[in-house]
């Protein structure tokens, strides 16, 4: 038989076309993936850090970490709105979120109105940042000569004993923490 279909037949076959990736695709494919891998994250570092285990090294990552697992959050939250919000209708939800804003807000409040009970290691590197270099080497168990040694050691130029930390770190373009590391450093 004869059939009505006289158009060509194409034997090229069409290249199919590649899937456009909106933003519901990407917050299907990545929402809760980030959120999982940054609170374990987050999670891990914030029980070191709560034991004083690796605080100074393991801070920076536990800060870092912690905002990219708020923006993970909230991609989660857009990626599962629907859920959210039953959630949030539920009685048991809105008493958690108020207990967690009720103790964050008393937080927040103690350390605004009385923010010299704030953590006393970072007050000591706060007075000792501004002390003379001599009073910090005598601290540290070394004389001014011998710490004055040790800072043009580290390529820094024109220290003086009766200058702070906090001066040498701005005139040499330095941070505050590798002054304190030279101090705390064993020839």
């Amino acid at each position: 038989m004869y059939s009505q279909n006289t158009a060509p037949i194409d034997h090229v076959a069409a290249k199919p076309k590649a899937p456009s990736r909106s933003v519901r695709d990407m917050l299907n494919r990545y929402a809760t993936s980030w959120t999982i891998a940054t609170f374990a994250v987050v999670g891990a570092t914030g029980v070191l850090i709560f034991f004083h285990i690796g605080n100074g090294y393991l801070m920076g990552l536990h800060e870092w970490v912690g905002m990219a697992f708020v923006a993970a959050a909230v991609l989660h939250v857009l990626r599962h709105n629907k859920l959210f919000m039953t959630a949030l209708a539920k009685k048991p939800t809105r008493w958690a979120a108020g207990v967690a804003t009720l103790v964050t807000l008393g937080f927040i409040a103690v350390s605004t109105l009385n923010p010299s009970d704030g953590n006393p290691m970072k007050r000591f590197v706060d007075v000792a940042s501004r002390a003379p270099m001599s009073a910090v080497a005598q601290v540290a168990g070394v004389s001014p000569a011998q710490l004055s040694a040790r800072f043009e050691q580290a390529g820094l130029s024109d220290v003086q004993a009766d200058q702070s930390l906090a001066a040498i770190a701005s005139a040499n373009g330095v941070e505050q923490r590798t002054l304190f590391r030279i101090v705390l450093s064993a020839e």
